[in-house]
């Protein structure tokens, strides 16, 4: 996540050489309460009704199967968004399943969201129970949504084309989202911070923006001096 507290605002910069041939990006960001971070819970079975939550592998390596279950806090939750901060699982001796999906290998930085089904959800760890004890780690933090239908970044319109005059945009809402120009070779999108929001997070679906070079000297989208090229970003969240 992205340190908001002590910031006037942030700026998101892309800039291009005009010829660049990728599909660009999309953005979804949002901003994040302070007292959000909570501990992970690294005990088999346990059962949550809370808005946020994050589960941990660490404690129960040497199980074969561990589950989780998320129940709806309410009835305009429709599903729960989930990131893995950390992911690190040996395909074909251990996998996690969210819903009806498979998760295996390095996964770090990925996320998506799962709808409840009949007011919950199951978050499970299996493992072949081979007798390798170099077994692999998770963390995942989530929480629960209404709107199961915004976090598609891959749906998200694209962005009216903009002038290299009037490319500078600002982003003053708690959450929205973000396309990359398209006929321009320099765009600064400004992010403003929020009262009681001390961290951001931007959820990237489409990601390609081509450079020739690896340390995206040309064409690249600039976050807090760190610059990303190519598909750097792609299904990713920082």
């Amino acid at each position: 996540f992205l340190d908001m507290s002590t910031s006037q605002n942030l700026d998101v910069v892309f800039v291009s050489d005009g010829l660049y041939t990728g599909r660009g990006f999309r953005i979804y960001y949002q901003h994040l309460p302070c007292n959000r971070r909570v501990q992970a819970v690294p005990i088999c079975g346990v059962t949550t009704g809370k808005q946020y939550f994050t589960f941990s592998k660490s404690e129960y390596e040497d199980q074969d199967t561990c589950t989780y279950n998320i129940l709806q806090n309410n009835t305009n939750a429709c599903g729960i968004q989930w990131t893995f901060s950390m992911f690190e699982l040996l395909c074909g001796q251990e996998y996690l399943l969210i819903g009806s999906r498979q998760y295996c290998g390095a996964l770090t930085g990925y996320f998506g969201s799962e709808e409840f089904q009949n007011g919950k959800l199951a978050i499970v760890y299996r493992s072949s129970g081979s007798s390798n004890k170099q077994k692999g780690n998770f963390v995942i933090r989530g929480q629960q949504i209404k709107d199961c239908g915004t976090l598609d970044v891959s749906k998200v319109p694209a962005q009216r084309k903009i002038s290299r005059s009037d490319c500078n945009i600002q982003l003053s809402d708690v959450e929205g989202f973000a396309s990359s120009p398209r006929e321009s070779t320099m765009c600064a999108y400004v992010i403003h911070p929020k009262p009681g929001r001390c961290s951001l997070e931007m959820r990237f679906g489409e990601f390609n923006i081509s450079s020739d070079s690896q340390d995206c000297t040309v064409d690249y989208l600039e976050i807090q001096e760190h610059k990303y090229c190519n598909s750097q970003l792609e299904n990713r969240i920082i």
